[in-house]
């Protein structure tokens, strides 16, 4: 069957030099064979890279000629703009019809063997929490990587557990499945009705179309939580539900902080309003100080004031790794953690020099000084 392919150029994280064409047709020879996912945006499967031992995730998505693949078209605006370490690869994209006729768009990306939800549930199974340590190097990881997109002006709209992958062997965090994904114009209305319900922020629910990628800070809060308890922290049976949820620990949003998520809202919440808790009170006592401080910046109504991603990255929470003699336990290893690039230094380069400590600082002069 015919099929018109397009090579994807990809450099190394840390990599300023102009990307170099790869030969991907050989990515159109392989069995699709292990399903490793399925949802409304398509089927992904595991495949083997022929005459080699490595393994790419393949994305195969019927095409409505109504409508472009707007994932595709994220995908290689990031890879061509300089593909990050914490986003995942597009190696090669391609089309093909199947035997009744309808086309098919595949898109071939990197492959991580694990995802967050299955870490989660591997130690919720024995009535254990993710070791802080690892949640505090996965979410960073994952910060990083919001920082890159929402420069890019990209808005994940999905961000869940079982979206965010890593491998144990490096401890690698990438953000997976952009299928939800889209640039955010100032001004133009976007659909409210997005995001899975347990990491769905508040305006959303009170149906907002002019949000902002403050709504993936949510998202992310809900992340960290759940790493931090082992289960999800809001769990609505329903959106009226979530939102129940919400502010039986927030609290009643005031009108202000109502008019702010959705200056159209007319509908009243309630007669009675309930007063906000500590979040501090819903976590086990060994969940850190600092991590309670850095949910209380990232779950509250206002979208304005949850810290963008570059700022959270501040937070005491990560300490630990910026510290010289940080380890992994039985000296695992880790990505590089100090090699921002240029799209991340753009936000705030301020805020990015105070991320790297002394001994990273050799690591980031080079994208610092390019960005001067």
């Amino acid at each position: 069957m015919a099929s018109t392919a397009s090579t994807v150029a990809t450099i190394d994280a840390d990599d300023e030099t102009p990307p170099q064409k790869v030969d991907g047709s050989i990515y159109e020879r392989m069995e699709l064979s292990k399903v490793i996912g399925s949802g409304t945006f398509g089927t992904v499967y595991r495949c083997s890279v022929p005459g080699g031992k490595d393994h790419v995730a393949v994305k195969a998505v019927l095409q409505d000629p109504k409508f472009k693949n707007r994932e595709l078209d994220i995908l290689r605006m990031l890879n061509n703009k300089r593909r990050h370490q914490h986003i995942v690869e597009l190696k090669h994209y391609f089309y093909r019809k199947d035997r009744a006729g309808d086309k098919y768009l595949y898109i071939v990306m990197g492959y991580q063997p694990f995802d967050i939800a299955r870490l989660i549930r591997h130690y919720s199974e024995t009535r254990r929490t993710v070791p802080i340590l690892y949640t505090k190097l996965y979410m960073y990881q994952l910060l990083r990587a919001l920082a890159f997109l929402h420069s890019q002006k990209v808005c994940h709209r999905d961000l869940k557990p079982s979206n965010i992958l890593f491998d144990p062997e490096c401890n690698l965090v990438q953000i997976c499945d952009l299928g939800s994904a889209k640039v955010l114009v100032e001004g133009q209305p976007n659909v409210s009705y997005i995001a899975s319900r347990y990491y769905r922020a508040p305006e959303l629910i009170f149906e907002s179309t002019m949000y902002t990628t403050a709504i993936d800070m949510w998202s992310f809060g809900c992340i960290l939580a759940e790493m931090l308890i082992g289960e999800p922290f809001f769990v609505g049976e329903s959106s009226v539900d979530q939102l129940v949820e919400i502010i039986s620990v927030l609290g009643t949003p005031s009108f202000e902080e109502l008019h702010e998520m959705n200056p159209e809202h007319r509908q009243s919440i309630s007669s009675k309003s309930l007063q906000p808790h500590n979040i501090k009170q819903f976590m086990g006592d060994e969940v850190p100080g600092s991590a309670v401080e850095l949910l209380e910046m990232l779950l509250v109504y206002r979208p304005s004031e949850r810290p963008v991603a570059l700022h959270a990255l501040q937070s005491s929470f990560f300490d630990d790794l910026r510290r010289s003699d940080f380890v992994m336990p039985s000296n695992g290893k880790f990505p590089p953690l100090f090699n921002f690039c240029a799209q991340e230094l753009a936000v705030d380069q301020d805020a990015v020099k105070q991320l790297i400590p002394p001994h990273g600082r050799e690591s980031g002069r080079r994208v610092i000084a390019t960005a001067s």
